[in-house]
């Protein structure tokens, strides 16, 4: 909860947000879009790779079907400079996670700006 806040900007409470997502991959398979970014230049920890990948889990474990999992990061320069890309190498291993879970996988490297 406290990373999603920190990251997400938002008071939301996560477990209603994937109790949101379990519901509706219990109605259909869902495309579970992942964004992963630095912060501050530090990239995300991996207890938190770990809890996404426990939270994919949770959702199949419910009854949730999920279709695939697409992991990205920034795709264009964000509004708030602390924020940037994650490397492609680090999205594969955070990807991992949920390979390990036999969920289909696509990787969506970002776009490096810098000269």
């Amino acid at each position: 909860q406290e990373y999603f806040e920190l990251v997400d900007g938002t008071r939301l409470s996560l477990d209603r947000v994937v109790d949101n997502i379990t519901n509706a991959a219990r109605t259909r398979p869902l495309v579970i879009q992942s964004l992963f970014m630095r912060w501050k230049g530090q990239d995300p920890p991996e207890s938190e790779w770990d809890a996404w990948g426990r939270r994919l889990e949770a959702i199949r474990s419910a009854g949730g079907r999920i279709r695939l999992v697409q992991v990205y990061t920034i795709a264009r320069t964000p509004a708030d400079p602390r924020a940037s890309i994650v490397p492609a190498t680090v999205l594969e291993r955070i990807a991992d996670r949920a390979r390990n879970l036999r969920l289909s996988v696509e990787v969506s490297p970002g776009v490096s700006r810098e000269v």
